[in-house]
């Protein structure tokens, strides 16, 4: 077995330094020096590997995404069919479990922040939700295959949102309850398709 590449494995410690300093300094306070710095390389390397601040951005957001997914993905996708629904909502409306995700909340947070001055922020952050709805779609259709296809998707939209409307209240201080409203509400919007179904 080969080693890893060291391209892979710069971008990898660079792309890691980036979800750090996000935590620490947010979005704006990114710098590609601040990158490097906390990467222990020097801000050419970043640019050699990866490029220009813009780049960055781009790079780090699919990685921390693309993670985000993979883990909501690979919670579901082994369990029985009654199962995979329960453990979908756990993963979006559970506090416990979802306090694993400071990464991505912390970065969904950011990228709001910063959308309205930057048209590129804007467009990550569109395709990271339509990467959200079309998980959710897809675990639909694995548990509920016979039900309409126009109808899944639109649940799967509203559960996006009661999702994510959910976590940008709570940051506000609305109590840790209304997740649960919030997951309630998400079930009666699921539990139309086996209606349909009928």
């Amino acid at each position: 077995m080969g080693r890893k590449s060291l391209a892979a494995e710069r971008r990898a410690q660079i792309l890691d330094a980036f979800a750090v300093c996000l935590r620490k300094y947010g979005m704006e306070g990114c710098t590609l020096e601040k990158v490097a710095q906390e990467a222990g390389v020097q801000r050419s390397i970043i640019r050699h590997y990866i490029g220009n601040r813009d780049d960055l951005v781009t790079a780090a957001v699919t990685h921390i995404a693309d993670e985000y997914v993979a883990e909501l993905a690979e919670s579901f996708d082994n369990l029985p069919h009654d199962d995979r629904i329960p453990e979908l909502l756990d993963f979006l409306f559970d506090p416990e479990v979802n306090s694993d995700l400071s990464d991505f909340d912390t970065l969904m947070n950011a990228l709001w922040t910063s959308q309205e001055r930057h048209s590129q922020t804007r467009e990550l952050l569109l395709n990271l939700h339509l990467l959200l709805e079309n998980l959710i779609f897809e675990a639909l259709t694995q548990v509920y295959p016979d039900s309409d296809t126009v109808q899944r998707r639109e649940t799967a939209y509203g559960v996006m949102c009661l999702c994510d409307s959910t976590w940008s209240m709570l940051s506000l201080g609305f109590p840790q309850s209304r997740a649960a409203m919030a997951r309630s509400t998400a079930e009666q919007l699921i539990e139309r398709l086996t209606e349909d179904r009928s």
